[in-house]
């Protein structure tokens, strides 16, 4: 089996276009084997995120490592057939630290929706559903599965996405797909036996020893300058990708690319916390009884929403409060906009006194986060 597990991260280097990715993915589903241990220390367990762009694979490689635990039939649910989440509430209880997958995440509403259930679940927070024997009673579903995402963008919720190990499907130049598809296809009745393996020696694993381990790698990354949320949510991959590497590939520095993967992380969720901030005082603004930013500078129309991002800025660089000037006040939040899934385009449209043509950003309202459908509703 060990032989096979080897091979089966290597093809799956190959399909990713990185090794150091496939050892992450297979170092997050050991973990789940013990993840009622885990959950004990840090009172929640991370998602697993596979995101990138259309047709690259996403849905196939989510199926194979559900399949390392022969879940890749019944652990998957899309966005569109996810329901209500009373049948998927089931699932997470019945299917005790295996991994269960909500796939097509993008960023739209439907998507959005879901992302209330993610701190619930992250937490391990049971949901009221109905007795399945007595339709006059409720019940308790606990949440006992661990949970991967797979979508197109990162989760435009930054709470959401900072309770997440996200791995970034790179541009297919790098990534070999056709025979690697074709390796793992024909052999993926058999990935089961590596899942077995792991839970018929899990009961040998002194437990706690590895809560030490978990203790002493997220110090480690804490010492690095990595947040203590994010710390704890790599340690768990840090700890058992080191174990696959110690085991077969000890040429691989894991630990640097943990490290750097990690450091990207912090990296991108403070744009997200920046980003929410500059909107967060953009609304305060514009509920001012004299309000500084109006609807000549934001304008809906049907699903779109046009800001004047330039006087918007100039305002805010003007008016904000003195310690968040200087990190509005460059072309940083620009970019992090461009970036963001709801970006559509920039254009010009009339705006503001004088009624002239202006260059603005147009924003698709149908993915925007909570501060933004804010300040939408706020125009009426």
């Amino acid at each position: 089996v060990e032989g096979f597990l080897k091979s089966f991260i290597e093809t799956l280097g190959r399909n990713l276009g990185s090794l150091g990715s496939a050892i992450l993915c297979v170092a997050w589903m050991w973990a789940t084997t013990y993840s009622n241990t885990i959950f004990r220390r840090n009172r929640s367990f991370p998602f697993l995120l596979i995101w990138g762009k259309t047709r690259g694979g996403k849905t196939t490689i989510t199926g194979w490592l559900r399949s390392l635990y022969d879940m890749s039939e019944q652990g998957s649910v899309t966005v569109k057939t996810y329901g209500s989440g009373v049948s998927f509430a089931r699932r997470l209880a019945y299917y005790g630290s295996l991994p269960m997958c909500i796939d097509e995440l993008r960023g739209d509403q439907e998507s959005v929706n879901i992302y209330s259930a993610f701190r619930s679940w992250y937490d391990r927070v049971p949901k009221t559903v109905g007795d399945l024997k007595n339709s006059s009673k409720v019940v308790e579903a606990p949440v006992r599965a661990t949970l991967m995402l797979s979508g197109e963008d990162h989760l435009s919720d930054p709470a959401a996405r900072n309770r997440c190990i996200p791995v970034r499907l790179v541009s297919d130049e790098s990534r070999e797909m056709r025979e690697t598809y074709n390796w793992i296809e024909s052999r993926k009745d058999y990935l089961p036996s590596i899942g077995y393996k792991w839970i018929s020696e899990s009961g040998q694993v002194d437990k706690v020893e590895l809560v030490r381990q978990l203790g002493e790698k997220e110090g480690y990354l804490r010492d690095k300058g990595i947040n203590p949320r994010t710390a704890i949510i790599w340690s768990i991959v840090y700890i058992f990708g080191m174990k696959l590497c110690d085991a077969h590939f000890p040429d691989f520095d894991y630990e640097a690319f943990i490290l750097q993967e990690a450091m990207s992380d912090v990296e991108s969720q403070e744009e997200d916390d920046t980003l929410t901030k500059f909107w967060e005082i953009v609304e305060g603004m514009q509920a001012e009884e004299r309000a500084k930013i109006s609807g000549d500078h934001i304008r809906r129309e049907g699903g779109e929403l046009f800001v004047w991002y330039a006087d918007i800025q100039r305002i805010v660089e003007k008016e904000a409060p003195y310690s968040s000037r200087e990190r509005f006040s460059s072309r940083a939040v620009r970019e992090m906009i461009k970036e963001q899934p709801y970006f559509k385009k920039e254009d010009r449209r009339v705006m503001g006194m004088g009624e002239k043509q202006r260059r603005v950003m147009i924003f698709d309202l149908t993915c925007v986060p909570e501060v933004l459908q804010r300040i939408a509703d706020y125009l009426g």
